[in-house]
């Protein structure tokens, strides 16, 4: 059987959605008679029979340009702010408010491949210096009252294993912010950078102007400053 791009994404949206666990529990949830009629409604396809098996979606996925996914994502974003009905929660009635924040995906014992984030520690007791690798994100989340929207993101990397500086979280912020007002540029957005739970950053997205509007919390004053994304 064959499926297209958009029944196999709108499955795997469907099991975050629901909040199934595993691949295989949505595999085995899903191709119910009902479950099919209704997914077949909304993607307004008649003929419809089955769904696809969770290794079919992961070959899928694996395949798939990651660029491709974000520009359903801009997509979707776009659409739902043209619907007009979050317009409640813009702060002072101009602006939409997002918190960016990094998170870890992977840890390994070993290198898993060239862009892994390496951090080494030393065990008290033995004197022993072990190599943790990892995979970070920094995301930017849309706050909407109690829900929040994946924006953009951008992955926390090496450019390979030979680097003299480790890639961060602040050089991966001015990449994401430079993503956001790329491919959102018609909306002005206020955004947070929490970085060990305290407000670090303070950045407006403003459209279409210049550069962005960044302030630094410090010992609480508020300190504004402008600088330039053009480049």
């Amino acid at each position: 059987m064959t499926y297209g791009p958009e029944v196999l994404l709108f499955t795997m949206m469907l099991k975050n959605m629901t909040g199934l666990k595993s691949m295989r529990n949505m595999s085995e949830s899903f191709n119910k008679e009902e479950c099919i009629k209704n997914v077949g409604k909304v993607l307004g396809l008649d003929s419809l029979e089955e769904l696809p098996h969770y290794d079919t979606i992961n070959d899928f996925l694996s395949g798939l340009d990651v660029n491709e996914l974000e520009k359903i994502r801009t997509y979707m974003i776009k659409e739902l702010l043209k619907k007009r009905s979050l317009e409640s929660y813009r702060i002072e009635g101009k602006y939409w408010g997002v918190i960016i924040d990094g998170t870890g995906l992977h840890t390994f014992h070993e290198k898993h491949c060239k862009h892994c984030l390496r951090r080494a520690y030393t065990n008290k007791e033995t004197g022993e210096t072990n190599v943790l690798y990892m995979h970070h994100v920094l995301e930017a989340k849309l706050v909407v009252g109690d829900m929040v929207f994946s924006i953009a993101s951008e992955f926390i990397e090496n450019e390979s294993e030979n680097v003299s500086k480790q890639d961060c979280e602040l050089k991966a912020f001015d990449r994401l912010a430079k993503k956001i007002k790329k491919y959102l540029k018609d909306y002005r957005f206020v955004s947070w950078e929490i970085v060990s739970m305290h407000v670090k950053r303070y950045l407006i997205c403003a459209g279409r102007t210049n550069g962005n509007i960044y302030a630094d919390l410090r010992k609480g004053e508020l300190k504004v400053s402008r600088r330039s994304l053009r480049q």
